[in-house]
């Protein structure tokens, strides 16, 4: 991967990350830099990329996909111990979710940046006991209140089909978050299309800021039920 914000790196870091998998897992170390990209880096168990700092190696995306994905193929069987750190991820001003996180647990993400998104910033569906520390948002979340905060946080996204499950987003920790100019509220705890709500969700350290005066949604949206 060349990292110097024009070359495509997608197939150089998506060739890095098969081949740690094919080891059967490891650290993809991506160096400061920026790096484009065109598709999304799938993470899988045992997996973690990590950049030199989130003010040093920057993921920047040229189409609207997302930027990282951790994809468990049935609620049966999440994916497991998957790391992302020290690294930062640009949106691009576009409106796919930039980190999606989807059936997965015992994942550790820390001094991450996520940065102009004009969708969610981070979207965690059915994540059990995971560590979440000094994520900043900075520019993300959508228009539309009720689908776009910085930070979704929820049980499931799709009546049927992929995202659809029948059981909880339980045990996870976030310390230290820093969300600013949010466009659609900056964090939002709910059971999405599930008959269950999360549980066991933990927020200690946040800052929420926000300069967009037509944003008209909580900074910290908890439905009634997960309440």
């Amino acid at each position: 991967a060349k990292g110097d914000g024009t070359t495509n790196d997608t197939a150089s870091i998506t060739a890095a990350v098969t081949a740690a998998i094919a080891a059967g897992g490891g650290t993809v170390f991506v160096p400061q830099g920026t790096y484009i990209v065109s598709g999304t880096i799938a993470l899988t168990t045992n997996i973690t990329l990590a950049g030199a700092g989130h003010g040093a190696t920057l993921i920047k995306r040229s189409a609207d996909v997302p930027i990282i994905s951790v994809y468990g193929p049935a609620t049966t069987n999440h994916v497991l111990n998957i790391g992302i750190r020290d690294l930062a991820v640009h949106g691009n001003d576009t409106a796919a979710t930039a980190i999606d996180v989807v059936y997965a647990s015992l994942l550790y993400m820390t001094n991450v940046t996520i940065n102009s998104v004009s969708g969610i910033g981070f979207d965690l569906v059915e994540v059990w006991d995971s560590r979440f520390i000094n994520l900043f948002f900075l520019f993300a979340g959508a228009t539309t209140a009720a689908v776009g905060p910085a930070l979704e946080i929820r049980c499931a996204r799709a009546a049927s089909g992929f995202g659809s499950s029948t059981d909880n987003t339980n045990e996870c920790f976030f310390w230290g978050l820093h969300l600013e100019h949010f466009r659609a509220g900056a964090i939002r705890v709910e059971p999405g299309t599930s008959s269950n709500g999360p549980s066991g969700v933990y927020f200690s350290g946040l800052k929420m800021e926000t300069a967009f005066a037509a944003d008209t949604a909580p900074a910290l949206y908890v439905d009634a039920n997960t309440a």
